[in-house]
């Protein structure tokens, strides 16, 4: 029985080598492993579309997967943060919480999607405040068609497409921020994406731990196993 973390997998109706990819991924799974994703599995997130290949094919493997009593466990991303409980359901996986702790052989691990650990402009954290706000994202999905949210979703992704194109900086977390997060939650190890750098960081006796992205190269994973917490790669 293992246990997998993933993140930044971007998927979307453009991207089929990622969705196969993916589905291999799953595919080589055991009985009783588990996977959590951390955040943005999707390129953009605006509600479920039953007409949306990627959304049918997610379903599928996470159903499978299910069979084989394989669990997802699903952590919003600054991509899919409107993904709510009902509709974890309908893709057969379970939503956990944006700071989520897991007590694994001797370890107490934190799991966070990262970009709380940034060192953002006040403009991103007011938006992050209000996005997560559960009764603004219900008002919000209750009076926009899914047709506007997407298009809201693909001018942001833009947006950010732009920035870095223009900035050419890669965005980078604050260990002091990592560090803070541990000792509140009591962890000495913590697991993050959003910054698609691998990377595992000791400081102060504790790990920081980047799991890294996917791309049509290979994909990034931590796999804890037996006590052994390991950094790899899937091709």
């Amino acid at each position: 029985m293992s246990t997998y973390i993933i993140a930044d997998i971007h998927l979307s109706v453009d991207t089929e080598n990622l969705m196969n990819k993916f589905e291999k991924f799953y595919s080589n799974l055991n009985s009783n492993d588990s996977v959590y994703i951390i955040g943005d599995l999707f390129n953009y997130y605006v509600g479920i579309d039953e007409t949306n290949s990627t959304h049918l094919r997610l379903k599928n493997i996470f159903s499978n997967a299910l069979k084989r009593n394989i669990k997802t466990f699903f952590q919003h991303g600054n991509r899919d943060f409107l993904l709510s409980q009902k509709d974890a359901k309908y893709f057969n996986f379970k939503l956990i919480n944006d700071t989520e702790i897991l007590e694994l052989d001797n370890n107490r691990i934190l799991l966070v999607h990262g970009d709380e650990l940034c060192n953002e402009k006040l403009s991103y954290k007011l938006f992050r405040y209000f996005s997560r706000c559960k009764l603004h994202q219900i008002i919000f999905m209750l009076i926009t068609t899914h047709k506007y949210r997407t298009q809201v979703a693909k001018r942001m992704r833009n947006n950010s497409i732009n920035n870095y194109k223009k900035n050419r900086k890669k965005i980078l977390i604050d260990n002091n921020i990592a560090l803070k997060f541990l000792n509140k939650f009591q962890a000495n190890i913590i697991i993050h994406g959003h910054t698609h750098t691998k990377d595992c960081t000791t400081l102060k006796g504790k790990t920081i731990i980047d799991v890294g992205d996917w791309n049509d190269e290979y994909a990034h994973y931590v796999k804890i196993d037996n006590g052994e917490i390991k950094l790899l790669k899937f091709y």
